[in-house]
């Protein structure tokens, strides 16, 4: 056999090339993968070709020749390429679930119906479910039994698009859109639905968009369980930044020996300086229920600033509302707050439960004002601002509606509801609550999280809120409050319709247009109508004995509305703190999560409204000015003749009960007894059937008829009572059938 070199020179070249190619073809024979090629030989091929991640690899060909193949593969980046993905051979992968969500995505952006077949710890192969489609990817693990490589694939797809394909999941969905979720987490969903389908050309429903919401919502949040092990250092944290604060958690025991949560107390020093220092000893209390997956109640001490503004002083976290519990938080704001003169402290509330009770318990002598859900008329008498108006307001209602009045004398004391009997030390004369309400209002969406993220929403929002009113009263140039400024410009105008007349010293007596009378003492700054004791701010008849002496209303504004009281009151701040993962570990065990009991029913968002209340949003649109049917239309009965009611609901149909039958089987009503003849026959034509009625005057009811027979059916052929021709059983009717059947089929044929 003749040598290669012996061979003409254009064969040698034909035959290198032919070795070489077939060389090459079993090169990529050992190293690409059959799908029917067991494991154990996948791995052989792997290792004696491949031998570590970003490594310089060389291998021999079986001729034995010294040439070194170096391959570099690349590595799959999941944040950069997650969602376009770029495949290739040899590509590389960290770990099987960056490979399974990147043939995810190539589905979901492609329109394509990818599954996973032969998936387990050491290989997986994802497919195309579209019709006779061959596009497959198959990819194993490496020698260091954590990275994944792509050892062959067909990236060609046959089939056509569809938007059916099941891979637009709600956790693929809350991965892909986290991000917008942190920014806006309280999303329309509707609105989520049109991005979803402009992105990735999916359609979802609107339940879908909500689990989307809520597991987006848990992934950044963390683990709610975690959070409540985490409560210990967030005290210990807290009560290291804020020194002096009052700041404490309690646990009970479970039927396992664990401790479990059951209240969390906070009292920032920043807030408790400055509602001493600058505020009115006023406070509201309320309670708002928590929207997170675990339940409570979050109780809240309100006060009020000198420019009648919320000033936010204690909050706490307890298991339910009821009179334990109000009266512990009771007792620590009495400690918080140093209260020993109860005279002088003034507390607004609402019916809430037990807390009326724990009030008298724990603070006897404090003023207890009580909101209560009043008409206009009982509106009038709260608002009267001396005993002797209050009275005669009260006697005018009791001659309007005496049950309402018996039961405010009843049920209430005029010392809770009524400017008429408050105590003027405190200068606040508000009858409503309606500032804890704005701050539950304003924690609403620090309610919907876990226990850890509501916490320091609030901490975060009183700390912000303190600055931002502290820098803003440094530039305000006026001695009195904006709102008080307000107020008393609107009582300069009413003073147009009041005439002083001078008596001694700064004595007045003040006549309005409209009859009343009043004194003023310009000196003591009181008078007998109250309104200016009650708030320290001059009222109409005040302003118009000021206005006399030549002296400004400003002057005599009490103190407490003052731009250095707000100063003193914004003077405090609220420390700022660490972020968690410099919390220092607490010794504490760890708290449990309490026992999340679920209530039947769906549960509620919007709290539940007075009957006086209007409605908001849209539902108060839809609720526009219509009169009510009730009461409008006069119903007359037919039968009877009688206002009142319809024929239905006629008294005498009562009779039916009683009914007899008659010798065929059939019920005999008692109908009334007409008052005419004329009456009978309307009867009789009104229980007819409707082919037999016909004008009133071709049937009369004959004079002879007995009084027991009348209103009953009468029968045209055996001439009795009770029942109609078509149900009579006598001889003349069967005949007369009989007739009838035979006529019908002669006119058929």
């Amino acid at each position: 056999m003749k040598s290669i070199s012996e061979i003409p020179p254009d064969w040698a070249n034909v035959a290198k090339q032919f070795k070489t190619a077939k060389k090459g073809k079993e090169k990529v024979q050992e190293t690409a993968v059959n799908e029917e090629d067991n494991e154990c030989s996948m791995e052989e091929s792997d290792n004696s070709s491949h031998d570590g991640l970003h490594s310089n690899e060389s291998s021999e060909d079986e001729g034995g020749s010294n040439d070194v193949d170096k391959k570099k593969f690349r590595v799959f980046n999941p944040a950069t390429e997650m969602d376009d993905p770029k495949f290739e051979l040899g590509l590389l992968f960290k770990c099987k679930t960056d490979f399974i969500n990147a043939a995810k995505s190539h589905g979901v952006k492609y329109g394509r119906k990818i599954r996973f077949k032969k998936n387990d710890s050491n290989r997986c192969k994802a497919i195309c479910r579209g019709k006779r489609c061959m596009w497959n990817i198959y990819c194993s693990v490496r020698s260091d039994k954590v990275t994944f490589q792509i050892k062959s694939m067909l990236l060609t797809h046959t089939c056509g698009r569809t938007t059916y394909h099941g891979l637009a999941s709600v956790t693929y969905l809350a991965n892909k859109y986290l991000e917008d979720i942190r920014l806006n987490p309280n999303f329309n969903v509707g609105d989520f639905m049109i991005k979803v389908y402009k992105d990735l050309g999916v359609s979802i429903t609107p339940n879908v968009g909500y689990k989307v919401r809520a597991k987006a919502k848990g992934m950044i949040h963390g683990d709610v369980m975690s959070q409540y092990s985490k409560l210990w250092s967030y005290c210990e944290e807290l009560q290291k930044a804020n020194p002096d604060s009052n700041v404490f958690m309690t646990t009970t025991e479970n039927n396992e020996g664990d401790d479990e949560f059951q209240r969390f107390y906070v009292c920032l020093d920043g807030c408790k300086r400055g509602f001493l220092q600058g505020c009115r000893y006023v406070v509201g209390l309320d309670g708002c229920h928590l929207r997170g997956c675990h339940k409570g109640v979050l109780l809240t001490a309100v006060g009020i600033d000198p420019n009648d503004q919320l000033f936010p002083i204690v909050h706490a976290l307890v298991e339910t509302e009821n009179k334990n519990s109000w009266k512990w938080f009771v007792e620590e704001l009495k400690g918080d707050l140093e209260i020993i003169d109860e005279s002088i402290w003034t507390f607004i509330t609402d019916k809430q439960k037990g807390l009326i009770q724990a009030i008298q318990e724990v603070l006897p002598g404090a003023e207890h004002r009580m909101y209560l859900a009043l008409k206009e008329r009982i509106w009038v008498a709260a608002r009267a601002s001396y005993r002797d108006r209050f009275a005669g307001l009260m006697e005018s209602l009791k001659e309007v509606d005496e049950g309402a009045y018996n039961w405010l004398v009843s049920h209430t004391y005029p010392k809770e509801w009524t400017r008429s009997h408050f105590r003027t030390s405190v200068k606040c004369d508000i009858l409503l609550n309606n500032l804890c309400e704005s701050f539950n209002s304003t924690i609403l969406d620090a309610r919907q999280k876990p226990i850890l993220d509501m916490l320091e929403t609030i901490r975060f929002y009183l700390m912000v809120r303190i600055e931002k009113k502290r820098e803003w009263i440094k530039k305000y140039t006026g001695e009195i409050c904006p709102k008080i400024l307000k107020k008393l410009e609107k009582n300069k105008l009413a003073a147009n319709d009041c005439i002083p007349s001078h008596s001694k010293d700064w004595k007045f007596e003040v006549r309005c247009m409209y009859g009343d009378r009043y004194t003023v003492d310009l000196i003591s700054r009181c008078y007998s109508c109250r309104k200016w004791d009650l708030n320290g701010i001059p009222c109409a008849h005040a302003i118009a004995a000021i206005c006399d002496t030549g002296e400004e209303p400003e002057k005599f504004v009490h103190n407490c509305y003052s731009k250095e009281a707000y100063m003193r009151a914004y003077e405090p701040m609220i420390s700022p703190m660490n972020a968690e993962h410099m919390w220092k570990n607490s010794d504490m065990p760890p708290v449990l999560s309490p026992e999340n009991i679920k209530l039947p029913g769906r549960p509620r968002k919007a709290r539940r409204r007075e009957p006086d209340e209007p409605a908001s949003g849209k539902k108060q649109n839809k609720q526009q000015q219509k009169l009510s049917r009730t009461g409008q239309m006069v119903y007359k009965c037919r039968k009877c003749n009688k206002t009142g009611h319809n024929s239905r609901k006629c008294p005498s149909q009562t009779q039916n009960a009683s009914a007899e039958t008659d010798s065929h089987g059939f019920v005999t009503p008692t109908p009334p007894v007409p008052t005419s003849n004329t009456q009978m026959s309307e009867d009789l034509m009104a229980d007819a059937p409707l082919g037999s009625q016909q004008s009133t005057s071709n049937h009369s009811t004959p004079a002879n008829t007995p009084m027991e027979n009348i209103g009953k059916y009468k029968c045209s052929i055996c001439h009795q009572y009770g029942h109609t021709k078509g149900r009579c059983t006598s001889t003349v009717a069967e005949l007369s059938r009989g007739q009838a059947h035979e006529s019908s089929k002669i006119s058929e044929k």
